[in-house]
């Protein structure tokens, strides 16, 4: 075997911090895909499952031509996917650019593509409260190179031939896994409660234009064989 490891730029895993990303496993399945796993620490559950954690979703690696890895969710997810809403080539201007009242829920998978245009940041608010007075906003800060979740915070930057923000984020009750233009997770937690279901799109510093939004209200896995 005249095979060599030449090791590449470092990678982080998932921009969540330890407590949300640890503990990675990942195997090859019948279809050749290697999939992997990690556990969020302290979630804390719902009545009657008084769990201490959680596993994230499974996320399929692929090696990407220019040595980064490439991440998504499993296919399989989309077995879960229910009512579907639809939005196309909306203007998003100022801190907040609210989605219709029916399109809400704790339970939900968001796939956003976001031109950036003139805006300094550009994002998406999730889990809103009544009145939009707390939420957790994702956001990436094209001036500064930032893209954050909440308070969490990390480096990230457009590659040259990269146009947009494409967003795919899943809201499971307090669990936040966002993927990002198919080579960034970021994972998190939030502490919002029942009431906070609302979504509502963002820009500072600009207008934008969400190309395109769709969300889908997602089933419980122990409902489905995936």
């Amino acid at each position: 075997m005249d095979h060599k490891f030449i090791p590449g730029p470092w990678q982080t895993l998932d921009m969540g911090g330890y407590r949300n990303y640890c503990a990675p496993n990942s195997f090859v399945d019948e279809k050749g895909r290697r999939l992997m796993w990690g556990m969020m620490l302290s979630v804390g559950g719902s009545p009657g499952y008084p769990w201490g954690g959680a596993q994230t979703l499974l996320r399929e690696i692929t090696p990407r031509a220019d040595g980064r890895l490439g991440v998504a969710p499993a296919a399989e997810v989309e077995a879960l996917r229910g009512k579907h809403w639809h939005f196309q080539d909306v203007a998003v201007e100022g801190p907040g650019t609210p989605l219709p009242e029916s399109v809400a829920g704790e339970c939900l998978e968001l796939g956003l593509r976001i031109d950036p245009a003139n805006a300094a940041e550009i994002g998406v608010d999730v889990r809103c409260t009544p009145g939009g007075n707390a939420c957790v906003p994702i956001r990436y800060n094209k001036a500064e190179g930032i893209f954050s979740m909440g308070e969490r915070k990390a480096s990230f930057a457009l590659l040259p031939d990269e146009r947009t923000l494409d967003l795919r984020i899943f809201l499971d009750r307090r669990i936040i896994e966002v993927y990002i233009n198919g080579r960034e997770t970021m994972t998190g937690q939030t502490s919002l409660g029942g009431d906070a279901l609302g979504i509502r799109l963002f820009s500072d510093g600009g207008a934008a234009k969400a190309k395109r939004l769709d969300i889908w209200e997602m089933g419980t896995i122990w409902e489905n064989d995936v």
